[in-house]
């Protein structure tokens, strides 16, 4: 059990990008100092096969380039803000319009292309690596400056992401990882044949922008995950809002919590599958409806309501220096 640090290259502004690999008995994390990215997981099939399963760029020009924030972090506010207008409290704050009419992801160049700061630790059953990135007042248009810290820990089978955010005066924050994910190992399939479970009644539907419109029941539509469903189902259906996505998921699901695990990602093939667990009220799923091969990753965004000020504002907090934001979310890995 190691972690293990490489060059990876330098930036546009010369900034030393390093790679990180955090190795145990079981699996294998490669993370960015750049954007927080998720490089690459390695995991074992059931023949014991280690190999990636998440979506990877082999060098940093492509991460610099990259408009589908393959496996980095995401904020200061995941998802889309209407208009770009963000509520805190009776002050409106024009944010970057950077996806049709609408802020997306934080903006332009927001957390996923900034490096951030390093430090990591060796323990006796696990390995943690912390980042940290210090966000000005204003940057992006976001009011508030925010001392942002991750910590990728992995523990055995275990991967967990801790966030959180100190700023220096009210603001939002809304922080995820855009992991693409494809358990066939080393992309050689699409998503398609891979089984979604997951635990959650309703969601949000969403109109042709992308942004959540109304809340709704899976009951008797093809979002009903609850059993289990193979993700080709849903990319053949008719349904609407299938359609409405590009013929597939990119919707919010609010997670019912019933169950210890809110949901499971199974490759039958591989006989690898994943379970994820969140303390957020929400989790994205988007199949990679737009990407250039489509269908080769799926992403599950732990989130806060998308687009708060206008689907849930009794759900948004406010977070000041002594109301610090902090998520947490868990994957856990088998074959």
């Amino acid at each position: 059990m190691n972690i293990f640090v490489r060059e990876f290259g330098k930036t546009s502004k010369n900034e030393e990008i390093f790679v990180y690999t955090l190795k145990n008995d079981y699996m294998e994390v490669e993370i960015l100092n750049y954007g927080g990215i998720i490089k690459k997981i390695l995991v074992p099939d059931k023949k014991g096969n280690l190999e990636n399963i998440v979506l990877s760029f082999d060098t940093l020009e492509e991460y610099e380039d990259d408009m589908e924030y393959v496996g980095a972090t995401v904020g200061r506010v995941a998802g889309r803000i209407k208009k770009g207008e963000l509520f805190i409290k009776d002050k409106k704050f024009l944010l970057e319009i950077n996806d049709k009419n609408n802020c997306l992801h934080g903006g332009i160049d927001s957390l996923n292309k900034k490096k951030w700061i390093v430090t990591y630790e060796i323990r006796e059953k696990e390995l943690e690596l912390k980042l940290d990135y210090t966000s000005p007042h204003l940057e992006n248009k976001f009011p508030g400056e925010v001392k942002f810290t991750i910590k990728y820990i992995l523990k055995e089978n275990e991967l967990f992401i801790d966030y959180s955010g100190i700023p220096d005066r009210e603001t939002y924050i809304n922080l995820t990882n855009h992991s693409y994910f494809n358990l066939s190992g080393n992309m050689k399939r699409d998503i398609s044949k891979q089984k979604l479970t997951l635990n959650s009644k309703e969601y949000l539907e969403i109109d042709k922008e992308f942004l959540p419109k109304k809340k709704s029941s899976v009951i008797k539509t093809d979002f009903d995950l609850r059993n289990g469903r193979v993700l080709n189902k849903i990319f053949s259906s008719k349904e609407e809002q299938v359609l409405t996505a590009g013929k597939g998921i990119d919707h919010a699901f609010i997670l019912s919590k019933e169950k210890k695990i809110d949901g499971i990602l199974f490759d039958e093939i591989s006989g690898r599958y994943l379970e994820f667990v969140t303390d957020q009220p929400t989790m994205v799923i988007y199949t990679g409806n737009y990407l250039k091969k489509t269908h080769t990753g799926i992403c599950f965004e732990a989130q806060n309501y998308p687009d708060i000020n206008n689907i849930s504002p009794e759900n948004m907090q406010i977070y000041t220096k002594n109301k610090i934001y902090i998520q947490k979310t868990k994957f856990i890995f088998h074959c």
